[in-house]
Formats: structure tokens, C-alpha cells, sequence
């Protein structure tokens, strides 16, 4: 079993099951030291949720569970052969303020900013709407999706 941070479009548990069948949710994490950014790949018209660097950035998500071969799947889906996202290994901190370490994606490098299709905000706000996450750290992300539209 592998473990993967999901802060965007994977943020709900339906989303990360269509890809990922055997993913079981662990809990709701924090990242410490990013904020929630949308960005381009290297391939023009590509992009979406990337992890721009802030010291005093805090992004919330979900710690799953996954088979190897769901994770292998992941990865091809996401574009991790073409390096339009990368592995990003993180250490996450859980509602008891444990340290827990995991894998993410984002997008390598220092993109420039990307405006993502409505589809793509959709299956973000779709994760808000059914994930127990801090109202402040909602309203934030919401914020972010507004100011790239």
C-alpha cells in the first residue's frame, strides 16, 4: 500500500475511488509550508493544482490509502511518465499533531499561472462540499478559484 495527500481535484473520497477503487481515506491532514495555486505544465494549455512554495502557507487534504497498482494507474493518469506532474514526498501533520509521511503531485519547477476549466474547479468544490475541513482554509481555497477564473 502506498500513501497519497489529495488536495484538489482528488480531495473528495468519490473522485479518488473513480481513480483509485482501493483508496481508503485516513484522515484529514495539513501540509505545512505551501499554499493551493493553479499553474501550467510545461505542455501549453495543461495545468491545474500546484504547490507553490510559502513559508507561511498551510494546505488541507486527505491522507489515503492505495493499492500499488491503483497508485500506478494514478500516475500515468496524472501525467508522471511526461513530467507534466511530479511526486512531491511530504510530511504531513494529523488532527493530533503527528507527523505522517506521504506522497503528493504537483507540478515541477516555478510554472506560470493557469486558469483551470470549470469541470476541473467543479471536482475541487466538489471535495469542500464533503470533506471536514477548516471553514477558513475554505473560504481561502474558494478565494483562489475565484482570482483564476
Amino acid at each position: 500500500m502506498k500513501h497519497y495527500f489529495a488536495y484538489g481535484t482528488l480531495l473528495g473520497e468519490k473522485a479518488m475511488q473513480d481513480f483509485a477503487p482501493s483508496a481508503r481515506a485516513v484522515g484529514v491532514m495539513r501540509l505545512e509550508g505551501y499554499e493551493l495555486a493553479f499553474a501550467e505544465t510545461h505542455v501549453s494549455g495543461k495545468g491545474g493544482c500546484w504547490l507553490r512554495p510559502t513559508a507561511d502557507g498551510v494546505v488541507y487534504g486527505v491522507q489515503y490509502e492505495v493499492s500499488d497498482e491503483d497508485m500506478e494507474r494514478m500516475d500515468k493518469a496524472s501525467g508522471i511518465p511526461e513530467r507534466l506532474w511530479v511526486h512531491l514526498p511530504v510530511t504531513l501533520v494529523d488532527e493530533g499533531g503527528n507527523r505522517v509521511e506521504s506522497n503528493t503531485y504537483t507540478i515541477p519547477g516555478t510554472p506560470p499561472p493557469f486558469k483551470p476549466a470549470t469541470d476541473y474547479v467543479g471536482k475541487i468544490k466538489d471535495g469542500l462540499g464533503t470533506t471536514t475541513l477548516p471553514a477558513d482554509y475554505v473560504r481561502k481555497v474558494e478565494q483562489t478559484i475565484e482570482s483564476a477564473a
